[in-house]
């Protein structure tokens, strides 16, 4: 057979959802590759234990004892804590509604695709093609939590941060106000 005859027996919808997913693949490896290559754990541990090392020889230790044991600032602190860890359940929670959301209508997709399918061909071609959204939007489900992580890690950072500053350093802090 020629190549024209093979193309002939392939139905035009199927080709074109194997070529979907193989450019979803391409995309999907060149971003996971930088998305590795953007997490740096050990980096951020050694800044942070840097910045904590370089605290600790420049504290005043008789001033920051007296602030360690002042029950308004560490109130305060848990105060705040309290509730950057409140907002970061509730971001949490939007997170698994909304994979959940995302499970509930993969599930009526999925049982409406046998609908249209005219042939075996159209079928597969439709189970791909449906299944290539399923996975699109899991992707923007977990883009979303990803995005809510950043921001709760943000927040839990600025907070150690200003609180540490606050108690090790409390006259960076009065000279400031």
């Amino acid at each position: 057979m020629t190549a024209f005859q093979m193309n002939n027996l392939i139905d035009p919808s199927l080709s074109a959802a194997i070529e979907h997913w193989k450019e979803y693949s391409d995309q999907t490896t060149q971003n996971s590759l930088l998305m590795i290559h953007a997490i740096t754990p050990l980096k951020d541990a050694f800044q942070v234990a840097g910045e904590v090392y370089d605290a600790m020889q420049q504290t005043d230790w008789q001033q920051t004892s007296a602030k360690l044991t002042d029950p308004s600032a560490m109130a305060t602190a848990m105060h705040e804590l309290t509730d950057i860890q409140l907002a970061a359940l509730d971001r949490l929670q939007d997170s698994y509604k909304a994979f959940l959301k995302t499970t509930q209508t993969s599930g009526e997709q999925l049982a409406n695709v046998t609908q249209n399918a005219a042939s075996p061909q159209s079928l597969l071609s439709a189970y791909l093609e449906t299944g290539l959204d399923i996975l699109k939007q899991y992707q923007a489900d977990v883009s979303d939590e990803a995005a809510s992580l950043n921001t709760i890690q943000a927040a839990y950072k600025a907070w150690g941060q200003k609180n540490f500053q606050t108690v090790l350093q409390p006259e960076a802090v009065d000279t400031a106000a």
